[in-house]
C-alpha cells in the first residue's frame, strides 16, 4: 500500500437482513471511515485509534461526522460470535497497488 492512497471501508451487520438491505437500513452499518486527504490518506481501520465509528470525507474536523472526517481510524468494533458482517472497501483515489486486511 502506498502511504498517499485513500481508501474507505464500512462494515455492516446483516445477521437479520441480507445485503439488498444495505442500500435501504442505515442502520446496519457498524462502522464506516470516508476520511481522507493529508494525514487521513495511507493506512486505516478500526484499530481504536479514536472513539468515533463514523467519519466521512476529509481529514481534521473534530469531532467527525458523516459528512466529515477526522482520522483514518476508527474505534475498536465489538464483533459478535454468529454474527454476519459484509466489509465494503472503496479504492477511492483508484490505486493500483492494492491493500492487505489484518483482523486481530
Amino acid at each position: 500500500m502506498n502511504i498517499t492512497d485513500d481508501y474507505d471501508w464500512s462494515l455492516f451487520n446483516i445477521t437479520n437482513a441480507s445485503c439488498g438491505d444495505i442500500d435501504n437500513s442505515q442502520s446496519l452499518m457498524v462502522s464506516c471511515n470516508a476520511a481522507g486527504g493529508g494525514t487521513c490518506n495511507g493506512l486505516t481501520g478500526a484499530t481504536g485509534g479514536t472513539t468515533y465509528n463514523v467519519q466521512g470525507a476529509g481529514c481534521n474536523a473534530n469531532p467527525p461526522s458523516q459528512t466529515m472526517g477526522f482520522s483514518a481510524f476508527n474505534s475498536l468494533i465489538p464483533v459478535i460470535v454468529g454474527n454476519t458482517y459484509v466489509l465494503m472497501v472503496s479504492n477511492w483515489t483508484g490505486s493500483p497497488n492494492g491493500y492487505t486486511i489484518d483482523f486481530g
